[in-house]
């Protein structure tokens, strides 16, 4: 017989809400504590239905009020890798999901991994129409925007989303009060600045979302033409002389190109 939260949800999917509720209630008399996991298996069962139906709940226990969540791990992977399926994605369950109260607190206490969710619903977002990628950007912004994914994404993950969505994630200026992007990471890397300009050396979308805070080891594409329009790049976020001169090109041509690009970094 089912003691937890996670064993009562799995036997409600198998055997439907109605037939597992009247098994578990007749054996709750002799098993303590079993109507008190019900009570919380049918709560956590009715606000995934009302979640498959696009309706945010309020409901979503966190590690603070519920204790450890963990178990509830499979369960909850089963519903997000149904709503993030690319042939038959169930866009308004995900947007409703990210609105519910707590949905982030939920997500750590059940030990989801955020990361792989975000590149999930990126890709579902590369070949979306106009009104379901808007609900999946509005979506991934927040899932983002929310405290548990701060700490555990760093700004190279998050240009890479960019990417797998088809350079769609960021492909509108940030509203007044959101935070832009730090690259740092991403630059100290030459493939870095993929995820920046495109083959042509234009900037991507992505560059009105983002800021630089250090100008130190800094990499530059090993192309000089490249490393030309990345400089480019570099002097439009207008760095001040003392940011400039902290840049450490590697190569002799690459002082060159810098010092050509940005006059600010000559000694």
């Amino acid at each position: 017989m089912p003691t937890d939260i996670a064993a009562i949800l799995a036997l409600m999917e198998s055997e439907g809400k109605d037939a597992a509720a009247k098994v578990l209630v007749q054996a709750s008399e002799k098993l303590p504590g079993l109507g008190e996991c019900l009570d919380k298996a049918r709560t956590l069962y009715q606000a995934f239905r009302d979640l498959d139906g696009g309706q945010p709940v309020s409901c979503l226990p966190v590690k603070d009020r519920a204790g450890n969540l963990l178990p509830l791990l499979p369960y909850v992977l089963f519903r997000l890798w149904k709503w993030t399926d690319r042939n038959q994605p169930n866009v308004r369950a995900l947007s409703a999901f990210m609105e519910s109260d707590g949905f982030s607190g939920f997500l750590e206490a059940t030990d989801v991994n955020t990361f792989g969710l975000a590149c999930r619903m990126a890709s579902l977002l590369r070949n979306a129409d106009d009104t379901s990628a808007a609900t999946i950007q509005s979506a991934l912004h927040r899932l983002l925007g929310s405290d548990v994914v701060t700490r555990q994404c760093y700004s190279e993950y998050v240009l890479l989303l960019g990417k797998l969505s088809g350079h769609r994630l960021w492909n509108v200026p940030p509203l007044s009060g959101q935070a832009r992007l730090s690259v740092e990471d991403a630059l100290r890397c030459a493939g870095g600045w993929e995820l920046l300009m495109d083959a042509e050396g234009n900037p991507r979308p992505v560059v009105k979302w983002v800021g630089i805070g250090g100008y130190w080891s800094i990499r530059f594409p090993l192309d000089p033409r490249a490393a030309a329009r990345a400089m480019d790049l570099l002097a439009s976020f207008e760095p001040t002389k003392e940011q400039a001169k902290r840049i450490r090109p590697v190569t002799e041509i690459e002082r060159q190109l810098l010092y050509r690009h940005l006059p600010a970094s000559r000694p």
